[in-house]
């Protein structure tokens, strides 16, 4: 967990708080293993899980299917692309 997670420096003192931010890293490492693995079935890609975790650290912030980013990046960002061009011109009326 501490080589895929930043777990070098706990948030609190007290053993609740320990608790509770451990818990968040496994569940956060399931996630993401759940995320490579459907990734990796629908394609013969094999992700390694540094950098699944690290897309999904990187487009956190982005409205981008993340399973077909995986399977095949450059259709799944052109495909982005065309939609936040067409809702940005979709959102005021001309």
């Amino acid at each position: 967990m501490k080589q895929n997670f930043q777990l070098s420096n706990f948030l609190g003192d007290n053993q609740n708080a320990i608790k509770i931010q451990l818990w968040c890293t496994l569940i956060a490492d399931l996630l993401v293993k759940i995320v490579k693995d459907k990734a990796d079935k629908q394609k013969n890609n094999k992700w390694s899980f540094a950098n699944v975790a690290g897309l999904i650290r990187q487009h956190l912030g982005t409205y981008i299917d993340l399973i077909k980013f995986l399977v095949n990046p450059e259709k799944a960002l052109i495909g982005y692309q065309i939609e936040t061009r067409n809702n940005q011109l979709a959102l005021f009326k001309t």
